[in-house]
């Protein structure tokens, strides 16, 4: 049974998972039970930490659980389980792409920002792969970019330079060696660090939301509404006069405080 998780958090529950597929497919049943639980615990500490709804996810925990505990034949357990890992894995890749490019680039940046995390405290090699694949797929957003304004899809044309510049390093280190000389990943560190900053610049200033009725749509930058909060209104104030909806206005606090 060979499942990939898309999902980039911490290493404990990539471990987890992987320790999770090794007990079921050597049918020890005590043991997957114990790594799914404790798969379970870091997926629900990872989604509630970024306000993510857990609930679909808890429900396929709960199906799991439920076929490991069973006294079944072990392979059509074996099977069952891997229907149910899919169908985790597919959950744990995201929601549906919304169409709006700038929300999609915020995903592959938030991804992106956890494995280069992960990389800069470990530098383990094995993050080059998780970064590759990240990478490599940002290009998929340039169709939706391209209906955007000439100048916002010019950054973007330029972040996707960056993008296949740092990408083409790491398939070279990828290919020739198991370890990452210091030089080499300091090079890549700070690469990386502005492909995040461009990244982050990019998505940024764009908050769109539809009007309340009576009021008009508009677009504000997150600059215009610090800009506001430092002038004395209140998150009410700003949702008020902008039109967005208080929830959005907070959580642009959040971030920019964090």
């Amino acid at each position: 049974m060979v499942i990939s998780l898309r999902l980039h958090p911490t290493d404990e529950i990539r471990q987890s998972y992987e320790n999770t597929l090794s007990s079921i497919t050597a049918h020890n049943w005590l043991n997957a039970l114990h790594h799914i639980r404790n798969l379970k615990a870091g997926i629900r500490k990872y989604y509630m930490s970024r306000g993510l709804d857990y609930t679909p996810i808890k429900r396929i925990f709960e199906e799991i659980e439920t076929i490991i505990v069973m006294d079944r034949n072990s392979n059509w357990k074996e099977e069952e389980l891997e229907t149910l890992l899919t169908k985790l894995v597919v959950q744990l890749s995201g929601s549906k792409p919304t169409g709006n490019p700038y929300e999609e680039l915020k995903k592959y940046y938030e991804a992106l920002f956890d494995v280069f995390s992960s990389f800069l405290s470990h530098g383990k090699f094995s993050y080059l792969t998780e970064i590759h694949d990240i990478l490599s797929s940002i290009g998929n957003l340039e169709p939706l970019f391209a209906n955007e304004d000439r100048a916002v899809y010019k950054r973007f044309r330029k972040l996707l330079e960056k993008t296949g510049s740092i990408d083409a390093k790491i398939v070279g280190m990828l290919s020739k060696v198991q370890t990452i000389r210091q030089s080499l990943k300091n090079i890549l560190i700070n690469d990386l660090a502005e492909l995040l900053s461009d990244m982050k610049a990019l998505f940024a200033p764009k908050y769109m939301e539809e009007p309340t009725e009576g009021k008009r749509k508009k677009e504000v930058s997150v600059e215009e509404i610090i800009d506001m909060l430092e002038k004395g209104m209140t998150p009410e104030e700003i949702a008020e006069k902008t039109g967005l909806e208080l929830n959005t206005i907070q959580q642009i606090i959040n971030r920019v405080g964090s």
